[in-house]
């Protein structure tokens, strides 16, 4: 008896499993940009332009192909971004950098060559940066965005503003995370054992 050989993967397309581009970074690299820019060009001038007797089929038709468009620019000259249910959106450069530090000062404790005191800094350091891009996140998140001063002060919210802020109120109220207690007939609270030797 054989195994049968598994069937190999179909490839994956540049669509598949991302989740999002890293923008910002694309913004600050000229050569990058013009590059974008130039892919973007040469797609647009293959396209017709819609008239004024468009109809709304033709209007869906290119906004899908806005929506095609785009993502082919972006799978050339943006690096992709894979979130996962394991991704954390607060773990940031700054972040890596304290672990790194207090990674290695945690080697060094261990070995002796380091004193505590050193080392205690170290992983205050590291669990401030957490807090920190914890709670710059989570400000971002009521703001409606992960960029910082997305919403103008002032100004009243939108109703996806509005909603995001119903959302972040269910996320501040305790979870349940026990089991519910057993009631008696009148409503008191029994134990586990007082039932299982009544039945």
């Amino acid at each position: 008896m054989r195994w049968a050989p598994l069937a190999p993967k179909p490839p994956r397309t540049p669509r598949e499993g991302v989740t999002g581009w890293r923008i910002k970074e694309l913004q600050e690299d000229e050569e990058a940009m013009k590059a974008a820019a130039e892919t973007w060009r040469a797609l647009s001038q293959a396209q017709a332009p819609l008239g004024d007797t468009c109809t709304r089929e033709d209007i869906a038709q290119e906004a899908e192909w806005i929506s095609e468009a785009l993502t082919e620019v972006l799978n050339q000259h943006a690096k992709p971004i894979w979130v996962t249910p394991f991704s954390k959106r607060w773990w940031t450069d700054p972040v890596r950098e304290a672990r790194r530090q207090y990674a290695g000062a945690r080697r060094l404790w261990q070995q002796g060559c380091i004193e505590d005191e050193h080392h205690r800094t170290a992983r205050q350091t590291y669990y401030k940066a957490i807090r920190q891009a914890k709670r710059e996140c989570w400000e971002a998140f009521l703001q409606g965005s992960q960029e910082p001063g997305h919403h103008p002060p002032g100004t009243p919210p939108t109703p996806d503003e509005a909603t995001r802020c119903w959302l972040a109120l269910n996320y501040t109220k305790p979870q349940d995370q026990g089991e519910p207690k057993l009631q008696g007939s009148y409503g008191d609270c029994i134990g586990l054992s007082t039932v299982v030797l009544e039945h």
